[in-house]
């Protein structure tokens, strides 16, 4: 007799997901009877990635964390009123099938959950559904995004959909420049065997030897539209910007684009073609076309249409709405005559799937949204667009940004920079960097920038030593290559130069910067130019933090003024320079000067951001605590009330401003404080920068309370956080949260513990900065208090927690909720150590 194990017997067996559906069967009678292991054999014939629990709460737990998969969900009546309440909110679940001999006791469950497809006694009927709707549903996969013109004026106000809307515009021709190999084809089929081999897919394994002996570059077509293995890894990989995977399928989506081309001149005599597509969409995602009427829009891979209104019908009537899932129907209007960079093609004659009347957009395919209105006849949701030229047009004009506002980039390290610096996405840009290092032959020019970017990656994550060690690598390489004097030398000086001036060492930064000046000088010695506004801008702050504050009011100054002359008043660079000059005069403390210069930049960048732009919630941080520090709390107050009435209390903006109320009186009344704290813990949405800095201050305001154990609680929350994601495990702020934590035991006379943790933040300083920099100089100091301490020699700490650590601007999921209690006012103020606010 076979065996299958459950997953929640042996969770080894897992791995990760690289197609769109995972089927889930909960039943607690789930064992190795033949019985079972037939249904198991059977359900993983109809989906690769299966799932089998009979522990209720694992089963949960693991439907929470998948993310960018459909889960079909099978379920045994006994169990079906245990388990529907707890899952049929989320959003992942899309279908749910109830599996049970005695159909007639769950029926009432039919109308109280619109998820549920139906209620099945027999193995045959519940595979048969299941087999209609991953086939119907295999189409209705990809996701879109959205590219507001009028929004994105400059590169640096690219919103994360308008950047994820340029990387798949260049993503066909990045693809194309990358080297193509002679065993490509061996490196995708070798992957794939070994993904279908870990489940003995013996229906994959079997298609995937066939395309070995059989495929043709013309036969791209009818592969894809086969729904097989490529078309399951390939739409995924597309979907969620697997760089891996789309680097090993590099060929083929090179051949399929190509054959689309070639058959969509066949188009070319038609004046105007409708087509459309049927699919369900979330209603978040319904709601964001609905307010984007007039707004470009892409799909994120290739986007299948058909020219008869039925057959895109026929896709939608399987399954029923939800409060989650709408019916949508596009109506697409097409002019082949005139498009020349939206490529489609009629497949019907191509494709496996015979009388679709298919048509089949190539990658960066670029509508315009004209409607979004309910039909009351068909009862669903029409949204009429049309095909453009426009996202090319963007295109063009991002690439002559970058090249005007930055060192010039080829679109193979432009497409790395825009995961990098526009979309957040920083491991994937390290796989995307690390891909092309390995790939690149040792001559091609783009390799200096390569290494350059990891170094940046790097950077990114905290971890300085290893920018440090690839920003050099980057800069003696272009040492090789490139005259003295080049632009892209001055950057690499620039890069190393910023990373001494982040350990700490303000001598060496500022000789690295210097260094830079000289080669901005001899290129643009009687012209103004942004490379010689940036390395002044740099050097600026060097001699901020050496507090000489007039030498660095000289340089911003003549940056700002630069700035101004080269670019609009309105320029992401003139507010930056706006505030940079307000912070050193923040160091001068003469605040009036401060809010004049803040305000201003605040001004420029409410009217170029997109409102949800991460900068505006910072930026508006630092105003408040101007006021905060001028006396002036009623007036700051009224500024955040009038953000939050103009905002809305639903933006995700808002926790930012309840984190700045509750800055404002942190000192002055410490109740209060701590209610907007909470507010911003409970705002929806929350990012989770904000929600960790809510977090630190919370845990802050407790110790300076002397209320230990509960600020030890909720660093110890922070450090979770951290250590969650993308922080890496030197990171500087890890540092700060053990030295915290370390504090907090040391107050709590538990010298053990506050050795242990002070000693790992001590180690990752010194992996970040040099041995006489103020942090590590300082915990060295500390350890030793608390070693002679813990002997009986009483002796203070002469550090404590700020409110934040001074760098925390990395993206961090984490959903754990969090509980606010213990009101200040009520507090004994216990005795400990000596310990001041910094």
């Amino acid at each position: 007799m076979s065996t299958i194990t459950t997953r929640n017997q042996c969770n080894d067996l897992s791995r990760e997901n690289k197609e769109n559906n995972t089927l889930i069967w909960l039943d607690q009678s789930i064992n190795d009877s033949e019985d079972s292991v037939r249904i198991q054999t059977i359900l993983r014939e109809l989906n690769n990635y299966v799932q089998f629990y009979t522990d209720l709460r694992l089963c949960i737990n693991y439907i929470h964390s998948v993310k960018n998969e459909k889960i079909f969900l099978i379920i045994s009546g006994s169990l079906a009123q245990t388990v529907l309440p707890d899952v049929h909110s989320i959003l992942s679940v899309y279908f749910i099938f109830i599996f049970c001999h005695k159909r007639e006791n769950h029926m009432t469950l039919l109308n109280q959950y619109s998820k549920i497809i139906n209620i099945f006694t027999k193995v045959d009927t519940l595979t048969k559904s299941i087999r209609d709707i991953i086939r119907s549903t295999s189409k209705q996969t990809l996701a879109f995004n959205l590219f507001d013109q009028q929004k994105q004026k400059t590169v640096r106000d690219l919103s994360n959909d308008s950047a994820s809307f340029l990387w798949y515009q260049l993503l066909i021709d990045v693809l194309k420049q990358m080297p193509q190999t002679d065993n490509a084809e061996q490196e995708m089929l070798s992957y794939c065997r070994s993904y279908y081999e870990i489940n003995d897919d013996k229906n994959e394994l079997k298609k995937i030897e066939l395309f070995y002996q059989t495929y043709k570059s013309n036969k791209a077509i009818e592969w894809y539209t086969d729904e097989c293995f490529l078309y399951k890894l390939l739409n995924k990989a597309l979907r969620t910007e697997d760089i891996e995977l789309l680097y090993l399928f590099r060929f083929f989506i090179i051949d399929l684009c190509a054959q689309i081309e070639c058959d969509s001149k066949q188009l070319l005599d038609i004046e105007t073609l409708t087509l459309y597509r049927g699919q369900k969409i979330a209603i978040q995602e319904l709601e964001k076309l609905k307010q984007n009427v007039g707004i470009l829009i892409s799909t994120n891979g290739f986007l299948s249409t058909t020219q008869t209104l039925r057959v895109a019908i026929e896709f939608t009537k399987l399954t029923r709405d939800t409060d989650e899932l709408k019916t949508i129907l596009f109506e697409i209007k097409v002019n082949p005559s005139q498009l020349k960079t939206v490529i489609f093609a009629d497949i019907d004659q191509k494709s496996t799937m015979k009388g679709e009347k298919e048509v089949l957009f190539s990658l960066g395919a670029v509508f315009k949204i004209e409607s979004v209105e309910y039909d009351t006849e068909m009862t669903l949701w029409k949204i009429q667009m049309v095909a453009t030229d426009e996202g090319s047009k963007d295109v063009e004009e991002y690439l002559k940004l970058q090249k005007q506002e930055t060192e010039e980039y080829t679109p193979t390290i432009l497409f790395g920079r825009l995961l990098l610096i526009e979309m957040g996405q920083i491991e994937k840009a390290e796989k995307y960097f690390y891909t092309l290092l390995k790939t690149l032959p040792k001559e091609h020019a783009d390799l200096a920038a390569v290494i350059d970017q990891i170094g940046n990656v790097f950077y990114k994550k905290g971890d300085l030593n290893s920018a440090l060690e690839k920003y050099k690598e980057a800069y003696e390489l272009r040492l090789k290559r490139l005259p003295f004097g080049h632009p892209h030398l001055a950057a690499s000086l620039n890069n190393i130069a910023n990373v001494y001036d982040d350990q700490g060492n303000c001598e060496q930064a500022l000789n690295y910067y210097e260094q830079a000046k000289a080669i901005d000088e001899k290129n643009y010695s009687d012209i103004d130019h942004l490379n010689k506004a940036r390395t002044m801008t740099n050097i600026a702050l060097v001699y901020k933090k050496k507090k000489d504050y007039n030498t660095a009011l000289n340089y911003m100054r003549r940056a700002y003024e630069m700035h101004k002359r080269l670019l609009s008043s309105h320029h992401p660079k003139v507010a930056n320079s706006l505030w940079n000059i307000g912070s050193i005069y923040d160091k001068k403390a003469e605040y009036n000067q401060v809010l004049k210069y803040y305000t201003q930049a605040f001004e420029i960048e409410t009217k170029i951001l997109p409102d949800d732009h991460i900068d505006l919630g910072k930026h508006f941080a630092w105003i408040i605590d101007i006021y905060k520090r001028k006396g002036d709390h009623n007036v700051g107050l009224e500024f955040c009330r009038k953000q939050i009435a103009l905002l809305g209390e639903n933006h995700s903006r808002t926790a930012h401003i309840f984190m700045s109320m509750g800055n404002l009186f942190i000192e002055k009344d410490p109740d209060q404080a701590l209610s907007y704290y909470g507010q911003a813990l409970v705002c929806t949405p929350l990012d989770q920068a904000t929600k960790m800095k809510s977090l630190q201050a919370i845990s802050t305001l407790y110790y300076n309370y002397g209320m230990f154990e509960e600020a030890l609680t909720y660093h110890q929350k922070v450090l979770d956080i951290q250590q969650s994601r993308l922080f890496s495990e030197n990171h500087p702020d890890i540092g700060w949260t053990l030295q915290c934590l370390g504090q907090c035991y040391f107050q709590m006379d538990n010298y053990t513990a506050a050795l242990s943790y002070l000693q790992k933040a001590r180690q990752i300083y010194e992996s970040n900065y040099s041995r006489d920099h103020e942090k590590v100089t300082r915990i060295q100091n500390d350890i030793e208090r608390v070693k002679t301490t813990e002997k009986g020699n009483s002796l203070p700490l002469h550090w404590s927690p700020s409110i934040s650590p001074p760098s925390s601007n990395t993206s961090i999921t984490n959903t754990s909720k969090v509980v606010v209690s213990s009101p200040l006012r009520d507090v004994n103020n216990k005795q400990s150590k000596t310990c001041t606010l910094q």
